[in-house]
């Protein structure tokens, strides 16, 4: 599922701790796998779909079409690596007077020997001005945009990078669009995103809220839904009575407080996340996973939509508190990846399947306008809800039903402060300062 290159500029070989290495890159604790070719070599955990100097990843492109895989061409005189354009599967290099090397899980690079990470700090992450995130969170490791090529020549060691256009970058709000415009125009890219998911052995993770609850219903192949109990939240509610409407099966997960430090940790781990609000509902994703039976190989989820339509705050809101101005440059500011990275599930040897994150959903954002997603007063999403009324995907009370979100709804935010020992219930500045923390001592022993 992941991969570490090395190309060697002298004759010295470079040394890689293929042990530690096992444990740094996706499915994790897997005996990696040597290609070597002359000067380069390509560090894998599966190389069974290495053919003819061709590598794919995930094995089977067609189930990921639109996000979450990798190109690795190894031909004579360059290895060539193309990224997906929604950027899920990160492509990151470094090069130094010794070596080039490129993978797709930035802490791989702290098996190389003798490689010293130069690290970045950023503490105002959560301040709400116009500024975007740091580019890279080391300042000698390169990221790859996504939808780009990377191209090493193996002769002189030269690098290029081919970025393509994205088929949104031209894509700009619509001001004259109608509302009934703009719910045509996202339920035709909902119904094509959709189109894309396998049809077997699916199941749904469906909070009742408006993004899961569309996402559910446009994917009659998820048959079972699965929502998340705390000790002190829940979902189980909603979920069940939006399963009901749409003829679903219905489980709910009791979260298992004592693994919470765990699953915060495993969700920096694998995603390299160091956002604290970001990394608290990827560690309730991990626990829903890992608590599915594993014939389930395929979810489905809503997550993503928040970036598109903004959150509980309404668009324009949402934009402001994190730092941008229009919906582009918030899909920037993210960079397409980290908090959708496969590798959490990935290393479960399961699938997840964003019903937002398809590039003509993206495009159907961008060119509806801001006012329309709060054309009634008060209400988040109003394209959404109102076009899931109009199409018969939902009900009225249920469309425009009031919910938290997954965090609060569960109250995780509560429980991992508690964890944590932090001051209040949210606390997402020492949250993010904690992740960032815990980011950096993975390579600890490096820096």
């Amino acid at each position: 599922m992941s991969f570490l290159y090395i190309l060697n500029k002298t004759t010295n070989k470079v040394i890689v701790d293929t042990k530690a290495l096992s444990h740094l890159i996706c499915p994790y604790d897997v005996d990696v796998e040597i290609y070597s070719n002359k000067q380069h070599a390509l560090y894998f955990n599966d190389l069974s779909e290495f053919k003819n100097q061709k590598l794919k990843t995930p094995k089977n492109h067609k189930s990921e079409p639109q996000a979450a895989w990798l190109n690795i061409d190894l031909v004579d005189h360059q290895t060539v690596f193309e990224t997906d354009p929604m950027g899920q599967v990160p492509l990151w290099y470094v090069e130094n007077e010794k070596f080039i090397a490129v993978t797709s899980e930035q802490k791989s690079f702290s098996s190389i020997k003798d490689f010293k990470f130069d690290t970045k700090e950023d503490t105002d992450y959560l301040e709400v001005k116009a500024h975007h995130r740091i580019e890279f969170d080391f300042k000698n490791i390169s990221r790859v945009s996504p939808g780009s090529r990377l191209v090493i020549s193996v002769l002189n060691f030269e690098i290029s990078c081919q970025t393509h256009q994205m088929p949104w970058d031209q894509d700009h709000e619509k001001t004259d669009m109608t509302t009934e415009e703009a719910q045509d125009l996202l339920y035709s890219a909902l119904l094509k995103s959709a189109s894309t998911i396998p049809t077997d052995h699916a199941a749904a993770f469906l909070s009742g809220g408006i993004d899961s609850s569309v996402a559910t219903a446009l994917c009659p192949q998820a048959d079972i839904t699965y929502n998340l109990k705390t000790s002190i939240g829940s979902e189980e509610a909603e979920s069940k009575e939006t399963a009901n409407f749409l003829k679903r099966e219905s489980e709910t997960i009791i979260f298992n407080q004592q693994n919470i430090i765990q699953y915060f940790s495993e969700a920096v781990f694998c995603n390299e996340i160091y956002d604290g609000l970001t990394a608290e509902i990827i560690l309730q994703m991990i626990s829903l996973i890992q608590n599915v039976p594993n014939h389930k190989a395929n979810f489905i989820s809503g997550y993503g939509a928040d970036l598109l339509f903004g959150g509980m705050l309404g668009h324009k809101e949402y934009l402001y508190v994190t730092g941008v101005k229009d919906t582009q440059s918030l899909l920037n500011r993210t960079f397409w990846s980290k908090e959708m990275s496969p590798f959490y599930y990935w290393k479960e040897r399961k699938r997840m399947f964003h019903l937002y994150w398809h590039p003509e959903v993206i495009q159907a954002a961008l060119k509806i306008p801001l006012m329309l997603q709060q054309q009634a007063a008060g209400t988040e999403k109003y394209i959404l809800r109102s076009l899931a009324v109009r199409f018969n995907l939902l009900t009225q009370p249920l469309a425009f039903r009031t919910k938290t979100g997954m965090t609060n709804g569960t109250q995780m935010h509560v429980l991992l402060s508690q964890a944590l020992q932090l001051p209040n219930e949210y606390s997402f500045d020492l949250k993010t300062k904690i992740a960032l923390e815990k980011f950096h001592q993975l390579f600890s022993n490096k820096t």
